[in-house]
């Protein structure tokens, strides 16, 4: 490519050394533009309530998700609403998810736990009614961090770990096994101010990664079109 517009200078990083003679302009990510104002725009439409909500974005069975990795994150569903009476858990099922693990878990929470497709809500809204997203190896780990909601992200091995890491970078919390995620999950859901202590982390990986959140993402984007024309 002569030119090659991407969100932020993580990206470039990665890409520069293998291929040293584009030209890369940061522009921003317009999602992330959109992000910050859609913040709880949704808890009441999901649960009316006050009570937090812990969202769990799912992934489908494949060579590097196992059934067992797949059942993990139900059990910690159901671990986590029997040990904290005060969380809600909204599930975000991927578009390839065929599984009902968490449909029939639903049914033994109808009061706390609601499972939507990924066609129901959108994902920023989804994100901004969230005080944590959890899950294992997804890209949306990353854009809520981005977004500025806390990820615990499990990793149950190796094959689980995607670029770009916010854990790696002081913007998610990392946890490996069923017990370090109820852990994570019970102690941050209700606790603000703990959750507060990674905005800065979080807030150097979003322009890190994802360029200045400043609403001009789209504008950048279109300059650089309209120059190249």
């Amino acid at each position: 490519y002569d030119k090659m517009l991407m969100w932020g200078e993580g990206f470039v990083a990665r890409l520069r050394g293998p291929s040293p003679d584009c030209q890369y302009v940061v522009t921003g990510s317009p999602l992330m533009d959109k992000l910050g104002t859609e913040r709880n725009a949704l808890s009441e439409v999901i649960f009316p309530g006050d009570e937090p909500i812990v969202t769990i974005v799912s992934q489908p069975e494949c060579a590097s998700i196992s059934r067992q990795d797949y059942a993990t994150l139900a059990v910690v569903a159901d671990r986590v609403l029997s040990a904290n009476r005060a969380l809600r858990v909204l599930v975000r099922l991927h578009p390839a998810d065929n599984a009902t693990d968490f449909q029939r878990l639903a049914e033994r929470w109808p009061q706390r736990m609601r499972v939507t497709s990924s066609s129901q809500y959108p994902l920023e809204a989804v994100i901004g009614a969230s005080v944590l997203v959890v899950g294992l190896y997804s890209t949306v780990l990353s854009e809520a961090a981005a977004a500025g909601v806390l990820p615990v992200v499990v990793r149950l091995g190796e094959r689980h770990r995607v670029f770009p890491s916010p854990e790696e970078e002081g913007a998610a919390i990392l946890a490996r096994n069923a017990d370090e995620t109820v852990q994570a999950i019970t102690s941050l859901a209700s606790d603000a101010e703990a959750r507060a202590s990674y905005d800065k982390g979080m807030s150097t990986f979003t322009r890190k990664y994802f360029g200045p959140a400043d609403g001009k993402a789209i504008e950048r984007i279109v300059e650089q079109i309209e120059a190249a024309a």
